[in-house]
């Protein structure tokens, strides 16, 4: 499946959503945004369609989202408690030893 028809058929529900907006007689902005939407996302689908494809896939590194994922628990640690400060520190410290390990080769 190519990546722009996936795009578009977004952009196709969202003017469905839009459509069916019209029988419960909303104010006008419902109708701007929505329908901005879905024009905004079928643009978007157009230019995925033109563009060229990437002449090599990139080289994935799992470090940088268990980092980002880590990170991100230890901030939301300090509101939801010990258990969430605890998880984000482990995850935070695989991010790291993957990084390491990484750079090492």
């Amino acid at each position: 499946m190519r990546p722009w028809t996936v795009i578009a058929f977004w952009g196709g529900l969202l003017a469905l959503w839009t459509l069916v907006q019209l029988l419960f007689e909303p104010p006008a902005i419902t109708l701007v945004l929505l329908g901005g939407a879905a024009v905004a996302v079928f643009g978007l689908a157009l230019l995925v369609a033109r563009r060229r494809p990437a002449p090599e896939p990139a080289e994935l590194s799992p470090a940088t989202p268990l980092l980002a994922l880590g990170v991100t628990a230890l901030i939301s640690g300090a509101e939801l408690g010990t258990w969430c400060l605890l998880l984000g520190a482990l995850i935070t410290a695989c991010g790291l030893a993957t990084l390491v390990t990484e750079v090492r080769r």
